[in-house]
């Protein structure tokens, strides 16, 4: 009995509280984010294989573990990039939700200095809440802007040129041909706009480019008259031929948001000719392709498996691959396959059928107006469609399959094979029909169809495709048979297998290997699991992998894992194999591949850092073997490179000497990059240093900074988010009196690390920096301060915009009275004096009016009853007309008052800490706060209205006074067990007893007080403040 008083007692006490505690916590972590997604493709058709699609979401909701309970609240606006680990088919404009593992938003939100990285993303773990419709039918008026750089080649034409070229040639001819007249392009040219930069990586070209956005301005260009935005760009930008939203994003411009889709294209292959029997040239492909990523398209791919058609050992997916698309290689033929326009709304219901039963059909010239041109062939039981057929002619822009090598098309049809992945959305690979073994993929696919006497059968579908009956210039009958499909199980696929290096070195390196894995089974089979296994040499070990040790495919899906490795030191050279294993979980089928690498000794190395550790302009001897000078006598490439663990900082050129013995270099004081904005003094922390030479890099050694403060140093700005006119107050140390500049860059779609802007600012304490945020583009951006003598502070996350999907003149309900409404126009309005507000709710019943006075534009929220939001906020100036405005939200900060003017409440001034009369005016109405100090000079905060936040500190006070109460009973227990010893009187049974209680005792309240540390540390961390608690933390604002 004594035992359960001196440690389960309390436990069980100290127990309750805890639990009741942390189910009372607003302990937040995103388990979703959902959002409106952006999508852009970089197209290089020269190497394919670097072509790339960047995906940005748009995040306006996060659903939260609030206790044990999930919540969705919305999200200041924050864009991520998102990093899709498998194969993805969604446009610009879709609502997705993605599923996440407990990251917290300031995982979500927050900016490295080194710049954003991208969230990896599997298919599996997107919803796709609402797929965006193209709008790809009607008028689709487009501004073009001529863009210079200041090292652009001369002018290839006037916008006057380029405007008939493209509006009344080969480009708008195509666009009406292959859509049967269902779009067409009319638009307005501008340029040349030279921008102040030059086109290295053809960066910044988007609406937040000053000298863009300066020249719409100037030439009063209203982009909402137009749905699509192209800049022509007169550079040969490396990496890629032209680049395109997929579908429309959001764009702000000037204070409004505007639905527009962007492209970028280059014009130096625009007197180039394609080898067409009709005028075609390079500039019109690219400009049809990115436009068809505009309208919402993605890539036409290839599905490679050498000599089968659907499944085998060896299938690859081939970006660009269906070379009879123009959203492909499209050489012999432009049009769109008949999938894509479908896609589009091109095609008529007539032109569509849908076969659900066996029987002998027919299908028309793709090209042509009538008669149907897509045939879908459904499975037997089952809603899914995994063949869309097709049959062309050598008419119009597909006049090239006429050629003698491209021909036999005529005589067959194409076949696409529809596949869906974990989220949930189609996307289509060209198959290749008669495939022949051993053949590259573009030689196979000149002959691609399904021709004269050939049937194809796939018994994981129960389709069968032919034979052919007959083909004529107008038609092609043949055979389709529909069976009931069977699961069958395959190996999986292991395809596109490299290693990041051909030769290493274990002293210096760890190399990848990068693959995809890919679904054989059939439809009908249930998700399969799939392990990755690393194949590597005895001894060697991985380092770092992105998929972890398994993951999960539905039929047809793919994902491309990767894992580094590295070899023990002292790994004799050679060869070796390293590879990888994949077995299907649900069947025990595998499949391997590998590659070679070479183990070889590097001749240069570095032995010794001295001194390992120092301040900025350190003086730093390297020790090692370094090209002495006599290898390459007249080239010297030895540099050295300083790496924060993520990226390399510094790299600098420097001259070996002692017969290349010996490096020495001082350790820079600031780091500086290509983009000024980026420039910083370097953190304290460590680095790894290592040589680069010739013929390849050294190991690394450590070097540790320490023992400065540094110069200048960003610790917070306000407010957070931002929109354009604000004035924004950085908070740090170390500013100089004068000549401040303060960086503003980019993280756009477009501009990683961009400056977009920058200002100057004074500071009067050395501690605050003020400046006006100008006119910028919605979205995520960095700021850094630099002083006059050059000191560059660390980055802070700038984001600017509104709540993103949520009105600009809303108050959201349940908003408290007493909330300050800060009206901003978005018209030039220079006189509110006399500006009338009325805010109406759900009911449309005005709940209050307010006339403002001069140059004052905020007013104070008294509804009725808050609840009967959301309210609508309209400004109606002198005139009675009618102001487009912005509504911002703050909470009025309670004063401090004496104890003694407030009327308690019974219960005092003790653990409870609301339902107090404060104001005397309404009983407990309301949420009037006050800070008041008790006879013993102990501040409290008390609050009239009882709410959430007066629970959260209710359950605090609870917990700390029955801590109290605890520590009470532990030391009677102590007591207890003290006089059952001294009145034991020789009585041994009696002494142990008393021995047992004071030890149980004793351990009981140590683990007690422990875990009340612990949990006053976690309530610490993670309790807003008072303040904070009083200014109602889930009350999103704008400003």
């Amino acid at each position: 009995m004594y035992k359960l008083n001196g440690i389960k007692t309390l436990f069980i006490t100290f127990l309750f509280l805890f639990l009741f505690f942390v189910a009372n916590q607003q302990i937040l972590h995103a388990q979703s984010i959902t959002g409106t997604l952006e999508v852009t493709h970089y197209d290089d058709f020269t190497n394919p294989e670097n072509s790339t699609f960047r995906y940005f979401l748009n995040v306006d909701s996060l659903s939260k573990k609030v206790g044990t309970q999930s919540v969705s609240q919305p999200s200041s606006p924050t864009r991520i990039e998102l990093k899709p680990t498998g194969s993805l088919s969604i446009i610009s404009g879709s609502k997705i939700r993605i599923n996440l593992d407990a990251v917290s938003l300031q995982d979500i939100i927050s900016v490295p200095s080194s710049g954003l990285n991208p969230i990896p993303i599997l298919p599996n773990q997107i919803t796709v809440l609402k797929t965006a419709q193209p709008d790809a039918t009607g008028d689709q008026k487009t501004l073009f802007l001529l863009i210079n750089f200041l090292d652009s080649p001369t002018d290839p034409f006037t916008a006057t040129q380029v405007k008939s070229t493209i509006l009344n040639g080969p480009f708008q001819n195509f666009y009406k041909e292959q859509s049967y007249n269902k779009v067409s392009f009319s638009g307005d040219f501008f340029g040349w706009i030279k921008l102040q930069q030059t086109g290295f990586t053809c960066s910044n070209i988007n609406l937040s480019n000053s000298d863009i956005n300066k020249f719409i301005r100037d030439n009063s260009i209203n982009l909402a008259n137009y749905k699509r935005l192209v800049y022509l760009v007169n550079y040969a930008c490396p990496g890629y031929a032209g680049k395109s939203t997929v579908g429309k994003v959001p764009m702000t411009f000037n204070g409004q948001t505007y639905s527009l889709s962007e492209a970028l294209v280059t014009t130096n292959s625009y007197n180039s000719q394609g080898g067409y029997p009709f005028t075609w040239s390079g500039f019109d492909s690219t400009l049809s392709h990115e436009m068809g990523h505009s309208l919402g398209l993605i890539h036409a791919n290839g599905w490679d498996c050498d000599d089968q058609v659907l499944r085998g050992p060896t299938c690859r997916h081939v970006e660009y691959g269906n070379n009879f698309d123009v959203m492909g290689q499209g050489y012999p033929t432009l049009h769109f396959n008949a999938f894509f326009k479908e896609t589009l709304g091109w095609l008529a219901p007539s032109s569509n059928l849908l076969i659900t039963k066996s029987g002998r059909y027919t299908l028309n010239p793709l090209e042509t107006a009538s008669g149907v041109k897509l045939i879908k062939i459904q499975m037997m039981n089952s809603p899914l469609t995994p063949f869309a057929l097709e049959y062309r002619r050598p008419l119009g822009f597909d006049a090239k399959l006429n050629d003698q090598i491209f021909s036999p098309n005529q005589n067959g049809v194409f076949v696409n094979n529809i596949i869906s992945n974990s989220a949930g959305t189609l996307s289509a690979r060209f198959l290749d029909m008669s495939p022949t073994p051993s053949k590259s993929w573009y030689v196979d696919i000149q002959s691609a169809t399904l021709n004269n006497g050939s049937s194809f059968y796939d018994s994981g579908s129960g389709i069968t495709i032919g034979p052919i009956i007959s083909n004529t210039p107008d038609a092609i009958t043949f055979d389709v048979k529909i069976e009931t499909p069977v699961c069958t199980r395959f190996a999986p696929n292991i395809s596109d297998f490299y290693l990041s290096a051909q030769e290493f070195d274990p002293e210096r390196e760890q190399p990848s290997a990068v693959f995809k894995i890919s679904n054989q089974d059939t439809l009908t089979c249930a998700t399969s699991s799939f392990s990755i296994v690393p194949i590597l040499p005895t001894g060697w070990t991985v380092t770092k992998t992105s998929h972890g040790n398994s993951t999960s495919l539905i039929s047809g899906e793919y994902v491309q894992p990767s894992f580094s490795f590295s070899a023990p030191s002292g790994t004799p050279t050679g060869t070796y194999t390293v590879g990888v294993k994949t077995i299907n979980l649900n069947s025990g089928l595998s499949n391997s591949q590998s590659g070679l690498i070479n183990v070889v000794t590097f001749p240069y190395k570095i032995s010794t850092i001295t001194p390992s550790s120092g301040s900025l302009g350190t003086a730093i001897t390297l020790t090692g073997q370094f090209p002495s000078g006599t290898e390459y006598p007249f080239i010297n490439n030895t540099s050295v490179l300083i790496n924060d663990g993520n990226s390399d900082l510094a790299d600098f050129l420097v001259t070996p000497y002692n017969n290349g013995q010996n490096i020495a270099f001082t350790f820079p004081s600031i780091f500086t990059f290509s983009q000024p904005s980026l420039n910083r003094q370097p953190p304290l922390g460590q680095y790894s240093v290592k040589v680069r030479t010739i013929t390849g890099n050294t190991n690394s050694v450590n070097f540790t900074l320490s023992g400065l403060t540094p110069k200048v140093k960003l610790i917070a700005l306000s407010p957070f988010p931002a929109t354009f006119n604000n004035i924004i107050t950085l908070i740090g140390t170390g500013f100089d009196s004068e000549n401040n500049i303060i960086h503003i860059s980019d993280y756009s779609i477009y501009s990683t690390g961009t400056e977009v802007t920058q200002t100057s600012a004074n500071s009067s304490n050395g501690e605050t920096l003020s400046f006006l945020l100008p006119l910028i583009q919605d979205g995520t951006y960095i700021v850094t301060a630099e002083t006059a003598d050059g000191s560059i502070s660390n980055s802070l996350p700038l984001i600017v915009g509104i709540i993103i999907g949520t009105p600009q003149n809303i108050i959201p309900a349940g908003t408290p009275a007493g909330t300050r409404i800060i009206i901003q126009p978005l018209e030039d309005t220079t006189n509110l004096n006399g500006a009338i507000v009325t805010v109406i709710d759900a009911g449309n019943q005005i709940v209050q009016t307010v006339s403002l006075d001069a140059d004052n534009s905020l007013f104070i929220f008294t509804p009725s009853n808050s609840n009967t939001g959301p309210f609508t906020v309209s400004l109606y100036d002198v005139n009675g007309q009618v102001v487009p405005v912005v509504v911002s939200m703050q909470k009025i900060q309670a004063e401090e008052t004496d104890v003694k003017d407030a009327k308690p409440y019974p219960g005092g001034y003790g653990i409870v800490p609301c339902g107090f009369d404060i104001d005397g005016k309404d009983g407990i109405k309301g949420n009037t706060v006050q800070t008041i100090t008790d006879t013993n000079g102990n501040k409290h905060f008390v609050q009239e209205e009882c709410d959430f936040n007066a629970l959260l500190i209710l359950a605090k006070n609870i917990m700390d006074f029955l801590f109290i109460i605890s520590a009470s009973i532990a030391t009677i227990c102590f007591a207890v067990a003290g006089i059952m010893y001294l009145t034991s009187g020789g009585n041994p049974s009696k002494a142990e007893q008393a021995k047992h209680i004071f030890v149980y005792t004793g351990v009981g309240f140590i683990f007690i007080l422990g875990a009340w540390l612990f949990v006053s540390f976690i309530e610490s961390s993670l309790l807003p403040t008072p303040q904070a608690v009083i200014d109602y933390s889930l009350l999103n604002r704008v400003n």
